[in-house]
């Protein structure tokens, strides 16, 4: 796991697998990037690929406002 703050300054968690071309995945609205581990495995293989926690899911932070759902 690697993170980085967004301009606001909540930090993001993302899984960073792979070498080669760039691709992002996105994992569904309710989900973390435990959701597509299985896909940023097999994309891996032929490229880099950054699975991140969108806001409030997973990973270190949530900014001002926002809350953790159950």
């Amino acid at each position: 796991m690697e993170t980085i703050a967004s301009r606001d300054g909540t930090v993001i968690a993302y899984d960073r697998v792979g070498a080669g071309p760039p691709v992002v995945v996105v994992a569904g609205a309710s989900c973390d990037r435990g959701a597509q581990a299985t896909l940023a495995g097999a994309l891996g293989r032929h490229m880099t690929v950054l699975n991140y926690d969108r806001r409030g899911r997973g990973g270190p932070g949530v900014s001002a406002g926002e809350r953790r759902q159950p």
